[in-house]
């Protein structure tokens, strides 16, 4: 009996261990999936976050044009018939308005701060007898522009990553953090695209058991990518010399 039970107790052993060491790795492999999963979404709120610090650091900029005429009036006189022979002429002068156009008024800035000036510019220099401008305010363009250089939109954009990176020590940035800017190519863009991109390295659990000592994380699908987009707001269109003024700003 003894001799029948030996080999028994032995195979039982044998796949217990067996058992043991796929259900070892099978919860080594959930666990490291599950933390790619977590990683995953973390690197997504850190890409979203840059992407979004770095339109933040640009605004609408707007040069607006107001054509001018000034006043310079000159003296007409007009000889008033009747005069006896050998007399003087009696003359009858006076001034005439004489309307020349002059360089116009720009205004260039932030479109927010551009609309409070238009108002300041025609109330100062619009309505006065020596200098009218033209009914028409004329906004010749607007554009995007950083605050201070394209290079801030990067850093900043940078800078957000690294200040929403919450995977600290469990997982490293497999090289730098690509921010990539994009407009529409002309030099004074009316479209501006931040995307940022990031691959992290993660250390496994009990995955070394099989070789694979990490695992690389990245955010699945395109980009992540946040745009520059114009709200609506209640300057948007104004009224100046009694004409009805959109913001060149708006798309149409």
């Amino acid at each position: 009996m003894t001799r029948w039970l030996m080999p028994e107790r032995g195979s039982t052993s044998a796949l217990f261990i067996f058992i043991w060491s796929v259900a070892l790795l099978a919860i080594g492999f959930a666990l490291d999936i599950g933390r790619v999963f977590v990683f995953r979404e973390q690197l997504r709120t850190a890409e979203e976050a840059a992407a979004l610090a770095g339109v933040q650091q640009a605004r609408y900029m707007v040069e607006a044009r107001f054509r001018r005429e000034e006043n310079r009036p000159y003296l007409r006189c007009e000889e008033i018939p009747g005069a006896l022979p050998g007399e003087e002429p009696t003359l009858e002068c006076d001034l005439v308005d004489n309307w020349v156009e002059v360089a116009p008024a720009v205004i260039l800035g932030p479109e927010a701060e551009v609309w409070p000036d238009a108002h300041r510019l025609w109330a100062d220099q619009c309505i006065g007898y020596n200098v009218r401008c033209a009914r028409q305010y004329h906004a010749a363009e607007c554009w995007i522009e950083p605050r201070s250089g394209w290079a801030t939109v990067r850093a900043a954009a940078q800078e957000a990553f690294q200040m929403n990176a919450r995977w600290g020590g469990q997982a490293r940035t497999a090289g730098p953090v690509a921010v990539e800017i994009e407009t529409d190519g002309s030099s004074k863009p009316r479209q501006l695209r931040v995307s940022v991109t990031a691959v992290l390295e993660m250390d496994t659990l009990l995955l070394p058991l099989v070789g694979v000592d990490a695992l690389t994380v990245a955010t699945p699908g395109d980009r992540t990518t946040a745009e520059l987009v114009r709200r609506e707001w209640s300057g948007q269109s104004v009224w100046i010399g009694g004409v009805r003024v959109n913001s060149p700003c708006l798309f149409p």
